[in-house]
């Protein structure tokens, strides 16, 4: 699952943040240049108005990126020698 993946936690209580948190976690992947864009998939089911959190849990995301290369990614790379990846 993406928030597991992401490592956001899950408000039970007020999903709303859950899912804003998801949402700006993308955002930043698309301002670091991580992914191109992202949005929920058009097959989706609607979203009750009320307990809608285990629904959306079970919504797919579709995500695009373009080829990423290491050398235009200084975080990339500082990751990769964290990581001790090669």
């Amino acid at each position: 699952m993406l928030i597991e993946e992401l490592s956001l936690p899950i408000n039970y209580r007020d999903p709303e943040k859950t899912r804003q948190r998801l949402e700006k976690a993308l955002k930043y992947l698309i301002s670091d240049g991580i992914i191109s864009s992202w949005n929920y998939h058009a097959e989706n089911p609607k979203l009750p108005s009320r307990k809608w959190l285990e629904t959306w849990l079970r919504c797919k995301i579709q995500v695009w990126a373009l080829a990423i290369f290491p050398e235009h990614h200084p975080s990339l790379l500082a990751w990769k020698e964290q990581e001790g990846r090669e």
